[in-house]
């Protein structure tokens, strides 16, 4: 992974939790940064390189509510998805109201997480491919199974073999795809 790959960023003041979701993302060949406050990912440079935000409800100084509100106010539209210990009905219908992505409760499994990922990059990547097609080229669509050439390098030849082929790493193949498919359409 280099510094200019796409990134998810995950901000959770309980470090484990963060150390922990971090070493997951990273483990499906994805950039993935952690913050233990909402003003450290602000303060860090990497707003604009984050494609996608793991993000706590309660944390000391700003909630990731109010963050989730000063990235929209500033133009910041990537997925959010919340996953908290503190799960209520009313902070769940305020994040998806302002656009969150999902919203998960702690303790939250591997495979939860990973899919919520993955159904992020998926609308985010469809969004941004319906709004630059034109003429005869198309959107890609939702449910592609692209696998850039840039992936392939990282990943294991034996791995790509034999897990992709088989289905083993499908899901993970496809989050990386999308991740770098958004990143490449920055310019």
């Amino acid at each position: 992974m280099s510094a200019n790959d796409p990134l998810v960023s995950v901000v959770d003041d309980d470090a484990s939790m963060r150390n922990s979701t971090c070493r997951l993302i990273r483990s499906f060949g994805i950039r993935a940064e952690a913050f233990a406050s909402a003003r450290e990912f602000l303060d860090s440079g990497r707003v604009e390189s984050t494609v996608c935000l793991i993000l706590d409800v309660r944390m000391p100084g700003m909630s990731g509510l109010e963050l989730q509100r000063e990235l929209t106010e500033f133009g910041h539209h990537f997925p959010i998805i919340f996953v908290t210990a503190h799960a209520t009905d009313a902070a769940d219908a305020q994040a998806m109201q302002a656009g969150a992505s999902d919203f998960l409760p702690k303790p939250v499994s591997e495979h939860a997480l990973i899919h919520a990922i993955e159904v992020a990059l998926r609308r985010k990547f469809q969004d941004g491919a319906e709004r630059h097609s034109s003429g005869t080229k198309q959107a890609q669509p939702a449910n592609a199974q692209v696998i850039p050439d840039e992936l392939k390098v990282r990943i294991k030849k034996q791995d790509y073999d034999n897990d992709y082929l088989y289905g083993k790493r499908r899901g993970a193949l496809t989050i990386a795809a999308l991740a770098l498919q958004m990143g490449a359409g920055r310019g």
